[in-house]
């Protein structure tokens, strides 16, 4: 019924305020409060409050509220032109960058004022900026918000409108009338009677992991929520956010369809050396899918793809024996074909590939929404998902994986569209070549598309992967999750589960971002709060949180490194723990930087060229920020 679920609603957000298990009083205010049935008990509630004139509280919150005014249009930033060094362009972009920001705020407050705000009290709410790589030129969106108090006295020289007069303005507090009050409640038996429910699209209620018979671990809803907040983090800002993911894991879920997590030490001991994992995920530029949404096809047609190279093109140690209607060219240290469409169609899908077999898939990174993806992937396919990815984190290129740095095959590879356009490389002279060639085809997809890179072996994922990654991402999904429960810090807990360091807390003061060669790289800068007040930090990052330092006022001072990659520089919502995206920081968020000791696995001398600061070119060494606490799998060895 309508009013139970009005009911369950209330109960539900109640619940989610309230900084302690006691029954807290409720006042109901507004043309809502007329739905809520008074002979109902309410959860939560140690009595309920309906103050005279309760229907208008919508109006006097209006009376009260400020003037806004706001501007939100794109523009062109300068582009680089051949004879342009680094440092000439960045001071172009910079100047104007800084010349539009102020052009629009100056506009926000125009309109502000023009509708009755009192010019001197005019703040800024919002200043947002968003590259919009699918079109045409290097084109940004900037959005800008204020808002002032209302002018109560007419401007000088009189005014053409009506304006209030000079009469005081006052309020007098409601009384409450005892009268209305909902009779209290046993709030312990509503506690019982609350452990079964919880918020739509939202499961609330901790669950065990299941361990089937076959030792594999079966995901519930609860299990796809921790993951996805555990995935947010571990992204490091990067990887897309999880929370598309998460809408698509949960839907395959609804639709009856299972989802099976196996270790990697389990499926070794079950296949043979010629059975294959495939990696799957999206490449390009996390902020595109702001303003582009993911079809639900492009990692699907990327694995199509590459079975159509196997059963209809005959790939073999990366020669492509049957081509008809393709076209086969190579450059720049690849052999590719710029859109595979075969005159000849496959008749079904299938995992099998001339004589071998794709057994599994993987993550290439746990980080954001690849971690997730092939979750949803292998439940269609009705395959596990090995529990590892490449990397333990999220990079912003493909030659940062574990298995391209410790000499895996990338080849074949394929990128594919949610047009259908499937872009293949048969060879290529190394990850890097590979990198660079399908960052250069992502500028025709919109900077983003499925992935598959070549499948790996069960001795590849042993030697070159990062074991226990999606158990990991779990843990630290569930520690926030509870900790949110228990009314107790998220992050704290966070730390003391992970040996990580608490790095700033404070608020964004400015973001200066753009899209470059298919990936988001800017300086976000945080202005200390609480025991950081007066600290300033700058985050660079390039897709991923890369460097956190502070930022010292003193001119001969050296800048503070406070931690760099490989090891882990995340962003979360101060109050809820939430994991914030590079994509979705803006002007004003209070958040807390942490960082996380990084996987063995990247902090090797083979490892350390491709994935340390030196990679990004930050003239910085890497200095670890502790011990990596390894938290070992949720399913059976």
């Amino acid at each position: 019924m309508a009013q139970d679920k009005i009911q369950q609603m209330i109960e539900d957000g109640i619940d989610q305020v309230k900084v302690s298990q006691a029954n807290v009083p409720v006042v109901l205010v507004g043309g809502g409060s007329i739905l809520v049935d008074e002979t109902r008990e309410l959860a939560g509630a140690s009595k309920v409050i309906k103050p005279p004139h309760f229907g208008v509280a919508n109006a006097i919150g209006a009376a009260l509220g400020q003037v806004s005014g706001s501007v939100d249009y794109v523009v062109s930033m300068p582009v680089r032109l051949p004879e342009m060094t680094q440092e000439v362009y960045a001071d172009a972009y910079a100047e104007a960058r800084q010349q539009h920001i102020s052009e629009a705020k100056t506009k926000a407050v125009k309109e502000a004022v023009t509708k009755g705000a009192e010019e001197n009290t005019v703040e800024e709410l919002e200043v947002s900026e968003t590259p919009l790589a699918y079109l045409p030129g290097n084109v940004t969106r900037i959005k800008v918000k204020v808002a002032g108090n209302l002018c109560l006295q007419p401007p000088v020289g009189g005014s053409t409108g009506p304006v209030f007069g000079e009469e005081e303005i006052s309020l007098k507090f409601l009384e409450i009338q005892e009268d209305v009050l909902v009779p209290p409640i046993d709030s312990s038996a509503e506690q019982d009677r609350l452990k079964d429910r919880s918020v739509v699209d939202v499961c609330t209620t901790e669950e065990t992991p299941y361990i089937n018979p076959q030792g594999e671990w079966e995901l519930s809803k609860w299990d796809i929520e921790c993951i996805v907040v555990g995935a947010g983090i571990l992204g490091c800002g990067g990887g897309g956010s999880p929370y598309i993911g998460r809408l698509k894991a949960l839907k395959t879920l609804e639709e009856g369809k299972t989802i099976r997590v196996i270790t990697p030490e389990r499926i070794a001991a079950r296949i043979s050396d010629d059975d294959l994992i495939a990696a799957v995920g999206f490449m390009g530029a996390p902020a595109i899918l702001i303003e582009k949404l993911t079809s639900g096809t492009e990692t699907t047609g990327a694995l199509k793809c590459f079975q159509d190279l196997y059963t209809i093109g005959q790939y073999k140690d990366g020669v492509l024996h049957k081509t008809d209607g393709v076209n086969i060219e190579s450059g720049d240290g690849v052999k590719y074909i710029d859109n595979y469409q075969p005159t000849q169609e496959s008749k079904t899908a299938s995992t099998k590939l001339s004589g071998k077999k794709i057994v599994a898939l993987m993550s290439d990174e746990i980080g954001g929404l690849n971690a997730i993806e092939p979750l949803v992937d292998s439940a269609h396919l009705d395959l596990p998902v090995v529990d590892c990815d490449g990397m333990g984190r999220a990079f912003p290129e493909l030659q940062m994986t574990g298995p391209c740095i410790y000499g895996c095959p990338v080849c074949p590879s394929c990128l594919v569209d949610d047009k259908g356009k499937r872009a293949v490389t048969l060879q290529a002279d190394s990850p890097k070549h590979l990198e660079n060639h399908f960052r250069q085809t992502l500028g025709g997809m919109g900077f983003a598309a499925g992935l598959v890179m070549a499948p790996l072996t069960k001795h590849d994922i042993l030697k070159s992967c990062v074991l226990y990654s999606m158990s990991r991402a779990w843990r630290l999904g569930n520690c926030v999750l509870y900790a949110r429960s228990q009314k107790t810090s998220p992050v704290q807990a966070l730390l003391d589960l992970n040996n990580g360091k608490l790095l700033c807390l404070g608020k964004i003061s400015d973001v200066h971002r753009r899209t470059e060669g298919g990936f988001n790289p800017g300086v976000i800068t945080i202005e200390g709060v609480g025991e950081y007040f007066g600290h300033t930090v700058q985050i660079n990052f390039q897709n991923e949180y890369l460097i956190a330092r502070k930022v010292c006022t003193t001119p001969s001072a050296d800048t503070e490194i406070l931690a760099c990659t490989p090891d882990l520089i995340c962003m979360v919502d101060s109050d809820t723990g939430q994991p914030i995206q590079s994509e979705e920081v803006r002007y004003g968020l209070r958040v807390t930087v942490f960082g996380l000791p990084s996987v063995p696995l990247l902090c090797t001398p083979q490892a350390l060229p491709v994935v340390g600061p030196r990679a990004f070119n930050y003239d910085i060494d890497f200095r670890p920020l502790g011990q990596y606490v390894e938290l070992g799998p949720i399913g059976p060895k």
